[in-house]
């Protein structure tokens, strides 16, 4: 005997449809990847070409962060009310990247400027971590003595012999 087949192209009905087409069964975990697609798009579109250089500059400023807050507790100086510093340098370097990067996409003349931004941002952040992880005893003296004469031979190079405050 044949069995009476009330499938719509292979659908029970237009809920089941919708629910394997939109993943109903699974709601949270769509619109957390679908949020992290929409997330990129952002990125990708406004702020910057490279979403991943953008993860990369916010997962170096959290390091950053947690360097210096682990250092913070060693040297007994932390303090809560400075926490709000981390939103605050992720928004200004995210918001000067874009407004750099969209510069760029208007006019040639600024096509330098969002490679100069972040390649500055980042060098800041290692800097940072570099002098955090010393204080923090990770980096040996001799190392970070070795690091801080190469960026001062970098910085002499570029910008001359500064004078002290003595002179």
């Amino acid at each position: 005997m044949v069995k009476d087949n009330n499938l719509m192209c292979g659908f029970s009905s237009i809920k089941d449809l919708i629910k394997s087409a939109f993943g109903l069964d699974h709601f949270q975990t769509n619109t957390i990847i679908a949020s992290i697609g929409a997330i990129s798009t952002f990125i990708t579109s406004y702020i910057y070409d490279d979403a991943q250089a953008i993860y990369v500059l916010l997962g170096m400023i959290l390091f950053d962060s947690m360097t210096g807050i682990l250092k913070a507790f060693k040297n007994n100086t932390f303090s809560s009310a400075k926490l709000p510093r981390i939103l605050v340098i992720m928004v200004l370097y995210v918001s000067l990247l874009s407004l750099g990067w969209n510069l760029a996409k208007v006019d040639d003349l600024f096509s330098w400027l969002p490679g100069t931004l972040y390649f500055g941002f980042i060098s800041t952040l290692v800097i940072s971590i570099i002098e955090n992880l010393h204080a923090l005893n990770i980096i040996s003296d001799e190392i970070y003595g070795h690091m801080k004469k190469k960026m001062k031979l970098v910085q002499e190079l570029f910008f001359g012999k500064q004078k002290s405050k003595g002179d």
